[in-house]
């Protein structure tokens, strides 16, 4: 398999460890459509569009940084949801958290930290983004918390995001 990582206007990006974008794949294996979709997701040039967000180092490693409907583009950056996610859960007072996009006149999409917390525990947002200033950017911290009872899980049992969505959007 070949792959390459390309921007919202399908420019190769450079393999530096940095440049984030789409993961696109290509080669006798990659499939041309989603299961129970009749329209191809590939490029004009045979490449098929996995919904992932990633970026590759000079060495060749390639690294997966969250699926493109969960990812929020903020000020034309990327944001990931789920290391964002995964830095607020090593607070000691969450127990679960879930990362969503909400729209931002100025910068088109910000974050919006919803958590579910440990019995007995509180956190307000200015708690939570001085947490996350060990872990993250300073531009990743979000600009609105949501503490609710319980995060809805689909039949996996992975956060339901369409959910989330529904309610706080």
């Amino acid at each position: 398999m070949d792959w390459r990582i390309v921007d919202d206007s399908e420019q190769t990006l450079p393999w530096d460890g940095t440049s984030v974008g789409h993961l696109q794949v290509r080669g006798h294996w990659a499939a041309s459509q989603y299961f129970r979709q009749d329209e191809t997701v590939c490029t004009t040039d045979g490449w098929f569009s996995t919904g992932d967000i990633a970026h590759t180092d000079r060495r060749g490693f390639l690294k997966l940084t969250d699926r493109s409907k969960d990812a929020i583009k903020s000020g034309g950056e990327w944001i990931s949801s789920l290391e964002l996610e995964l830095a607020a859960q090593s607070h000691a007072a969450v127990a679960q958290a879930a990362v969503i996009a909400i729209p931002d006149v100025k910068w088109t999409e910000r974050p919006l930290l919803i958590l579910t917390l440990k019995e007995g525990c509180t956190i307000d947002l200015d708690t939570i983004c001085k947490h996350l200033q060990s872990y993250v950017p300073n531009w990743w911290l979000p600009d609105r918390l949501e503490v609710i009872e319980e995060m809805p899980l689909g039949a996996t049992g992975k956060i339901h995001k369409q959910s989330l969505r529904e309610r706080f959007l």
